[in-house]
């Protein structure tokens, strides 16, 4: 028998009997069994309803950015993260965001998938901020200072960041310091500035106000600007604390071509401990912000905000911890004498 003669003995239309040869919904039970009687019958064979494969949970990272040069230390965030969310049954999908792509790319989220964000949000503006802040979704945001906006927040613990670096060169016997800040500056970073200033002084060391210079972490030419801020300096002091390894590695070799040995006549020390660290002649002593940690926690707190959205909003600081390498020694000399070329 057609479909259309087994409609006409059942009394319903050719549409009805699809439904039911498909296993479709839209036929009451009764009518239903009725008709699969008469196909079985009939040698059809109803369709087997599968059962739904479930969608794979899914987080997003979302990366604000003022530069798309490479950045170590957000890799090494990312990767950790991504490690204990695929452990926890989670895929993650990478978003690189801007201030002018971000309102575009958070609204093509599907939110119906997405269970969570992670902002790496260093150098997020506050109209963004704002806009994130109303995703339907559980946030956390890693590497950002707020004191007025109810976030929830991963960082480095930058009190300890300064006060380690500021002690280790205190206990190698250094007391004239100069300090790299990255610019441009962000909340944080004025954070840690602040610290380490207050450290210096609680060690009776002090900051050289003549050595303190702003160099652009996203410089194309990162050790030509450097050098040509540090061939004028005519008054060194033994140590310089630099605001990422970026700027120390440069640092290094922008001071070895100008004739000085490091350590010997000048330490360096850094933050971030990323694998350019190990590769700096001499290897730099920098102080890890511990992106392990801070990857781990960033995706526990995700998780369990995802689970309970109502749990309140929590700050977490991650204790740092020093690398000591070759880039740092014992203080020789008040202040090191220029070298003649």
């Amino acid at each position: 028998m057609t479909i259309r003669e087994i409609a006409k003995q059942a009394g319903v239309s050719p549409a009805t009997v699809s439904l039911v040869l498909n296993n479709k919904p839209g036929v009451g039970a009764q009518r239903r069994q009725q008709i699969q009687t008469i196909l079985l019958e009939n040698g059809y064979q109803i369709k087997e309803n599968k059962p739904l494969q479930a969608k794979r949970k899914q987080i997003c990272i979302a990366k604000y950015r003022v530069s798309y040069q490479t950045d170590t230390f957000s890799t090494s965030l990312m990767d950790t993260i991504e490690m204990y969310a695929n452990l926890a049954g989670y895929s993650v999908n990478l978003l690189n965001i801007d201030s002018n792509t971000y309102q575009q790319k958070l609204s093509t989220l599907d939110f119906s998938n997405v269970c969570g964000i992670i902002f790496f949000a260093s150098d997020i503006t506050e109209s963004c901020l704002n806009d994130t802040m109303q995703l339907p979704i559980p946030a956390v945001y890693v590497d950002i200072f707020s004191s007025h906006k109810s976030i929830n927040t991963i960082n480095a613990d930058q009190r300890l960041v300064a006060y380690l670096a500021a002690k280790h060169l205190h206990n190698l016997g250094h007391r004239q310091i100069g300090y790299l800040r990255c610019f441009p500056t962000r909340g944080y970073l004025s954070q840690r500035f602040s610290y380490f200033k207050t450290s210096l002084l609680e060690l009776g060391m002090q900051l050289m106000p003549s050595f303190v210079f702003d160099v652009n972490l996203y410089s194309d030419h990162l050790e030509k600007t450097l050098g040509a801020i540090l061939e004028d300096v005519c008054t060194f002091p033994t140590a310089i604390f630099a605001e990422s390894d970026i700027i120390a590695a440069s640092c290094i070799q922008v001071l070895n071509s100008l004739g000085y040995r490091i350590p010997e006549d000048i330490s360096i020390i850094g933050v971030d401990n990323t694998s350019i660290a190990s590769f700096t002649s001499p290897p730099l002593t920098a102080v890890d912000v511990n992106t392990q940690e801070l990857g781990r926690m960033a995706f526990e707190r995700l998780l369990q905000l995802i689970q309970d959205p109502t749990r309140p909003v929590m700050h977490c600081y991650i204790e740092p911890f020093l690398k000591r390498r070759g880039s740092t020694g014992f203080v020789r000399q008040s202040y090191p004498e220029k070298p003649t070329v």
